[in-house]
């Protein structure tokens, strides 16, 4: 007879399950199982037998999974030969650029409909590299519901690609990361800081684990690890799809739909102390966005952001006031009301004349510590104030908030930040803002204006930023480079 060859494929699926789903006494049970008894865990049972077949060397297998993590507990499968990390395996875990080409080269479409196709594919589904990776590789998973929707019907998949549902149509939600993912993320030392550093933007410099147990990824042994190492951490999110490797080595978010993934678990995050001070002592655009989201965005604040009740007053005073509870013993913030300072007013500027005036103006929110500050003027664009692409959003956003807060949250999420800035605005403002960058520049100028007087703070520094409410989105621009 011939030789066995057995393909064993998501070979986690159901340990992942309980896994994530926090019944872990259930995947101690199952998975591990008892010491000394051979059936009391049916994955140990199974690779065993596998081990015991393979010994005489006429059978063979081949195991995919999401995460080595089972197998290690299993503790059944330790004649395996893990080829994750080898980088003659490298390329084949997704599409090259060149195979999604040719893929689109078999569709009916116009060449202007390619280069669309291809673009969208780039920014949504490329970006992933493993060991020995020769280019970015593209997820095959969602290229292949992406072709498939595509052949179907390309115009009409096309049309609704232009319009403001994109990151829903660009998603299957059979590949959807599970919301516990991140939470289980978080349980791991260091795990708070790896999700916030990633969702931020800010690549990760850790060394991935080979292998790793449960109980050793929530609770490693003391030495291994410290609280603050963000290794294991990053290795779960390596292995689920939120983290893959830079063409510098460093751990990064691969692409869109990852990032909107991450952005958008409904576990809570706790933010580090570390963090809040880290912004004020360093602070750069990554940081404060990262930090400002935290407190609102993904403090279940999105309806709040999507109500045209919600003001710009009322955002500041909410922002400084949970800016204060976080600086509590490393410093202090402070609202307009607390702020009022001189500006100094050119007039008449010309080759001849500089006349300077004083006027008084009012700086949004201060926070600092010691001898640093960092100043934030915010705006606020209520949803009422934005040109949608949607027309139901437009008309219906000044009733339904919970329908208004997903589709909004929808649209929007789907854009970069130089998509975001070219969004119109609904009325033309009395200064002659058109458009979100032109609010964004408003902001800039003034937080400039205002940080250049960082001796009436008494500050030996003071940073300024400005900050825009797109209803959901938050954007986030250094003054000085801004201006």
């Amino acid at each position: 007879g011939g030789r066995l060859y057995v393909i064993v494929d998501e070979y986690d699926r159901f340990a992942n399950k309980l896994m994530l789903d926090a019944d872990l006494g259930a995947y101690e049970s199952i998975v591990a199982g008892k010491s000394g008894q051979a059936l009391s865990s049916p994955i140990r049972s199974f690779f065993e037998t596998l081990k015991m077949l393979a010994e005489d060397g006429t059978f063979r297998s081949y195991t995919t999974g999401i995460a080595p993590i089972a197998l290690a507990d299993a503790s059944g499968a330790n004649h395996m030969w893990s080829l994750t990390h080898e980088p003659d395996f490298a390329d084949v875990c997704g599409f090259k650029r060149a195979d999604v080409e040719t893929a689109l080269a078999h569709v009916d479409l116009r060449p202007h409909d390619v280069k669309f196709a291809l673009n969208l594919m780039e920014k949504y589904y490329d970006g992933y590299r493993f060991d020995g990776s020769t280019e970015p590789l593209y997820n095959p998973t969602l290229c292949l519901f992406f072709l498939d929707k595509l052949a179907e019907d390309p115009s009409h998949f096309l049309e609704e690609l232009r319009g403001p549902r994109r990151m829903k149509r660009m998603s299957d939600r059979n590949v959807n990361v599970s919301e516990s993912v991140v939470g289980l993320v978080q349980r791991a030392p260091g795990g708070c800081e790896a999700v916030l550093a990633a969702r931020s933007g800010e690549p990760l410099d850790v060394d991935l684990w080979d292998d790793f147990r449960l109980r050793e990824f929530l609770s490693p042994a003391e030495g291994e690890s410290s609280s603050t190492d963000a290794s294991q951490a990053a290795t779960m999110m390596y292995h689920h799809g939120l983290l893959t490797y830079s063409a510098t080595r460093k751990l990064v978010v691969p692409n869109l739909i990852a990032k909107h993934r991450l952005l958008h678990q409904a576990c809570s995050v706790r933010i580090p102390l570390r963090a809040v001070e880290e912004a004020v002592l360093h602070p750069t655009e990554r940081r404060w966005r990262r930090l400002i989201e935290d407190i609102f965005v993904l403090g279940n604040s999105v309806a709040t952001l999507c109500d045209n009740n919600c003001n710009e007053a009322a955002l500041q005073s909410a922002l400084c006031s949970a800016i204060g509870q976080l600086t509590r013993g490393i410093g202090n913030a402070s609202h307009e009301s607390e702020l009022k300072v001189k500006v100094k007013v050119l007039e008449n500027e010309n080759e001849n004349e500089n006349k300077k005036t004083s006027e008084d103006g009012y700086a949004d929110i201060l926070v600092q510590t010691g001898g640093s500050g960092v100043l934030l003027e915010l705006k606020r664009l209520r949803p009422q104030q934005i040109e949608f692409k949607s027309k139901r959003i437009n008309i219906r956003r000044d009733k339904e908030v919970r329908f208004v807060a997903e589709k909004i949250s929808e649209e929007l999420g789907g854009m970069s930040e130089e998509e975001l800035c070219e969004v119109k605005l609904r009325y033309v403002s009395k200064s002659g803002m058109r458009t979100v960058g032109d609010v964004l520049d408003s902001a800039c100028k003034q937080a400039a204006k205002y940080a250049a007087l960082k001796e009436s703070h008494r500050l030996d520094r003071l940073h300024g930023f400005g900050v825009v409410s797109v209803a959901t989105r938050i954007i986030v621009r250094d003054a000085e480079l801004n201006v």
